[in-house]
């Protein structure tokens, strides 16, 4: 397995199984936690939430990847609040 591939989000059917997404996702999140990389965690939402919508994820684990995913978008939200310019009273 090429970790270019787990890189980006595909479409491909084989590519949106469960297990696929969920690896991926974690890819992400890992790039995320050692690097900071804003690009990371977006895409790890983004992967969390389509493994989510997948109608043979059991409910534990869909709940999971949304309470995750919420914490990642409101992570980047933050993130991007403190990197705006800031107007002096």
């Amino acid at each position: 397995m090429n970790m270019q591939t787990l890189m980006l989000p595909t479409t491909s059917p084989r590519d949106t199984a469960p297990i696929a997404l969920l690896v991926s996702s974690l890819n992400h999140l890992l790039n995320y936690t050692l690097s900071g990389c804003q690009l990371s965690a977006r895409h790890a939402a983004f992967l969390l939430d389509r493994l989510s919508n997948q109608d043979d994820v059991d409910e534990g684990l869909r709940l999971l990847c949304l309470q995750m995913s919420d914490r990642l978008e409101d992570g980047n939200m933050q993130h991007q609040l403190e990197l705006a310019p800031r107007v002096l009273p």
